[in-house]
């Protein structure tokens, strides 16, 4: 997976267009995301806030962007059924920093 980094954003290619306004902070908290072909599912052990959940393909292409209110620790999910794609990539814009992760359909 092409990611590149460039003055502190995340840029998936082709373009800046798709660039995070911050690093990915992989160990800001403990996430556990699991997904099938219908649903993504997230669960924390603390409150994130605000979060962008969006999807996007290996090569940048945006797939799918979601809010999610992550108020306090649980399980939150992301309906997937409309993403046709083998691999993807999450990125979580929260409150607490960016996260980021590879995820399998």
């Amino acid at each position: 997976m092409n990611i590149y980094s460039y003055g502190g954003h995340i840029l998936f290619p082709p373009n800046t267009k798709s660039s995070v306004l911050q690093p990915s902070q992989p160990n800001i908290v403990q996430i556990k995301i699991t997904t099938n072909e219908n649903l993504t599912t997230l669960q924390t052990e603390t409150s994130l806030g605000s979060t962008t959940a969006s999807l996007y393909t290996i090569d940048g292409k945006l797939l799918k962007q979601t809010k999610l209110d992550i108020s306090a620790a649980g399980i939150y999910t992301i309906d997937v059924s409309d993403v046709h794609t083998r691999f993807a990539l999450l990125v979580l814009q929260t409150e607490k920093g960016v996260i980021t992760r590879k995820i399998l359909f």
